[in-house]
């Protein structure tokens, strides 16, 4: 199903909303925001916006059922929505009535690899936002991509129920080191992460070590090596721990 919203403050009421009402059986709250949707649906054809451009939002909702007797769950889920929707305030609700449909709903949210093709030259932010902070940290973050160059295309959407934010920049040059400074510098000023769920890798090791305080990084590294005392696993990875310090005993030799 997919609902309508206006604000990001109303999506956030939606889904403490819908936790209150659905608590487990919410599987997916993914959200999209206004620049993916007409990036996507307009500009790529690909799915469909089924509010037609009349909110600023369209958030995603799945839910993983349990009753065996299906209509009793449908029953309370169409009641729950009801009232979701008299209490946000939108009348935007629309649900799916069989698989095609739902997978008609999930076509854009599942175009961002096209999405991120067609803006050539990108940069890829996979991070996580304290929910309570979201307001505040992403308009700065639009602020100073304005600020960079206002003919910066950015696109914004996200699993909201774990704070994972992704957002598409598309730069190159010299804007992009300060794009990358930018957004960073303010997730941690938030209190959030710079990597969610795509981890840290070969990428993102520069940046992770610069901006994370030394005494953390020496935790991470000690805790690696005891579970992996040869840095065999992900070499170079994170913390570039190709060689083990002498205080480590080797890696069992491979027969």
């Amino acid at each position: 199903m997919a609902l309508g919203l206006q604000d990001l403050g109303q999506v956030l009421r939606a889904l403490a909303g819908c936790r209150a009402d659905f608590g487990p059986m919410l599987t997916s709250f993914e959200v999209m925001w206004r620049d993916f949707v007409d990036f996507v649906a307009r500009g790529l054809g690909v799915g469909r916006d089924p509010f037609d451009g009349a909110c600023g939002y369209v958030v995603l909702l799945e839910l993983s059922c349990y009753d065996r007797q299906p209509a009793r769950d449908e029953a309370r889920i169409m009641d729950a929505l009801e009232a979701l929707s008299d209490s946000l305030g939108t009348p935007h609700v629309v649900v799916a009535k069989s698989l095609s449909e739902a997978a008609e709903l999930w076509r854009m949210r599942d175009a961002s690899g096209e999405a991120a093709r067609h803006l050539g030259a990108y940069l890829s932010f996979d991070v996580s936002i304290p929910t309570g902070e979201l307001q505040a940290c992403l308009p700065r973050i639009y602020a100073g991509l304005d600020a960079i160059d206002p003919a910066l295309r950015r696109l914004t959407y996200g699993h909201l129920g774990d704070g994972n934010v992704h957002l598409l920049v598309g730069c190159e040059g010299p804007a992009a080191e300060h794009v990358e400074h930018l957004v960073y510098h303010e997730v941690m000023r938030c209190g959030g992460s710079i990597s969610a769920e795509h981890g840290i890798g070969l990428e993102k090791n520069r940046v992770f070590q610069s901006l994370y305080p030394a005494a953390e990084l020496d935790a991470m590294r000690r805790i690696k090596l005891a579970f992996d005392p040869g840095a065999m696993l992900g070499r170079d990875r994170v913390f570039g721990l190709s060689r083990p310090p002498s205080s480590t005993r080797p890696a069992p030799e491979l027969p």
